[in-house]
């Protein structure tokens, strides 16, 4: 059963995530869901009257969308059918089907697509569906014919009929079934259907009632953010356990949560008295760049400041410098307010979040001016601008050699889902701490705030303590003097 309906009302199906916590965390009816699917799927094949090699998946609509879902992270069963929900035109109208990060540059057609080269069915009506056979299948056909398996790819589209997963969709299905596991009696039409009373279907009746604290929203989240908790926490001690598995979990995490990589090309769409503006390839919107410079100096230094700044930092007249005033053109907010308002899954599902763009804005920039210079670039970010320059740094890898932050920033210190510093799920893999982790052994200035324990240890255990300076161990000197030395 999906999460509300029939016997599974212990909890509401749209409501009890979307909040501030559950976006930094990692927590979603979608996610909720899928582990649903995911325990369904271990208590039958714990069964001895289950055969484990021929379990099949099906579902209609929103049911399809946790067909492939499930497909997509488990390996188990051997064939799905998803049934009119697969196509390039939508992704799903619910919050058991959406999530934040869930589709960035994505979408179902690959997602169902994972579960390749297993057998997978697919059908179409008169619907976001209509076009299977020509938006979807032909990727898909190209993609089993390459494993080598063509025949386990299927589609059928029946736009007479409206969005459904009726007879004519369930015949295939019995046929599908019947060629992949086996099933008997594939091409039997179905028997009539004799109505059962509601009554009678359900778990919980007047005799066997649901007991009463089994709605427990509150309970369910906490027991979450345990878990979510434990696993932070042991990921956190592999920075002493094993350093290689730290950062390859979550280097990996930091690029899927940030979704910005360092452009392979920049281009310069117009350079007037050093305002250039920059375009990074395969992106659809501009950076804006000032570039000063005073004598010979040893180090370009790009200085990020924040978007709300309305000139760019004085620091520039002081020392040979790159000042960047990051901002977009124009806000990437929701265009769907209502969606969004609901749940913001619908809009960060598909689209990157402000401070995402901000950092591939950094990048951006780095990029350009490493090539320029023909040395890695020094970094400055201040208040706002904190966690745009410091994500931007690791993941610049060696394009950047310095990094100073200077202000007091934590993921938890976000409390609002429109916050431009909002970067879901960015603490249920560590927050910013684990992040900055991943920069040892480049050198670090830390100023303004605590110095998570996480990123102490990360420099002290493979010896770059002298790499990681903190301001009171600064000896009155500021973090633009250090990043020029």
């Amino acid at each position: 059963d999906m999460i509300g309906y029939a016997d599974s009302r212990q909890l509401d199906h749209r409501e009890g995530f979307g909040d501030v916590e559950a976006e930094l965390w990692g927590m979603s009816q979608f996610g909720l869901q899928t582990l649903s699917s995911i325990r369904a799927l271990d208590w039958m094949l714990a069964r001895e009257d289950v055969d484990p090699e021929r379990v099949a998946v099906t579902g209609g609509s929103g049911g399809g969308t946790q067909t492939f879902i499930l497909g997509a992270v488990d390996d188990r069963p051997a064939a799905l059918f998803p049934a009119v929900m697969v196509s390039t035109g939508m992704q799903g109208g619910c919050v058991c089907e959406n999530a934040s990060l869930l589709r960035v540059g994505s979408g179902n057609v690959e997602l169902a697509a994972m579960a390749a080269p297993r057998p997978l069915g697919l059908t179409g009506a008169d619907d976001w569906t209509r076009e299977i056979m020509t938006r979807g299948l032909p990727e898909l056909e190209v993609l089993y014919d390459h494993l080598g398996a063509p025949e386990n790819v299927r589609a059928w589209c029946y736009e007479e009929h409206p969005h459904n997963y009726n007879l004519v969709a369930r015949r295939h299905l019995y046929s599908f079934l019947a060629e992949h596991v086996g099933l008997t009696g594939g091409d039997a039409d179905e028997a009539e259907l004799v109505p059962i009373d509601p009554s009678e279907l359900g778990v919980w009746t007047a005799e066997h009632p649901r007991p009463e604290d089994a709605a427990d929203l509150a309970g369910v989240r906490q027991s979450w953010m345990q878990l979510k908790s434990l696993q932070v926490e042991a990921t956190i001690d592999l920075v002493d356990e094993d350093p290689a598995e730290f950062r390859r979990i979550v280097r990996g995490a930091l690029e899927v949560v940030v979704g910005a990589r360092p452009p392979s090309e920049v281009a310069v769409l117009s350079d007037v008295e050093g305002q250039l503006v920059l375009s990074p390839e395969g992106a659809g919107h501009r950076v804006r760049l000032q570039v000063g410079s005073r004598g010979e100096a040893p180090v370009t230094v790009l200085e990020v400041a924040s978007s709300s700044d309305a000139e760019p930092p004085g620091v520039a007249a002081a020392r040979t410098a790159v000042v960047y005033p990051l901002g977009l053109d124009g806000a990437r907010l929701p265009s769907d307010s209502a969606r969004h308002g609901r749940n913001v899954g619908y809009t960060w599902g598909y689209n990157t979040t402000l401070l995402t763009n901000q950092v591939q804005d950094v990048l951006t920039a780095v990029v350009y001016l490493a090539g320029r210079e023909g040395r890695p670039v020094r970094l400055l970010g201040r208040g706002d601008a904190l966690p745009a320059t410091l994500l931007a740094a690791v993941l610049a890898d060696g394009l950047v050699e310095r990094v100073a932050v200077v202000g007091d920033f934590g993921f938890d210190q976000v409390i609002s889902l429109d916050d431009p510093r909002m970067l879901p799920r960015a603490l249920g893999v560590g927050g910013l701490g684990s992040f900055a982790a991943l920069l040892a052994p480049r050198y670090l200035w830390w100023s303004g705030g605590e110095l998570p324990d996480v990123v102490l240890r990360a420099y002290s255990d493979i010896g770059a303590m002298g790499a990681l300076v903190r301001e009171a161990e600064a000896a009155g000197a500021g973090p633009e003097e250090w990043l020029t030395r």
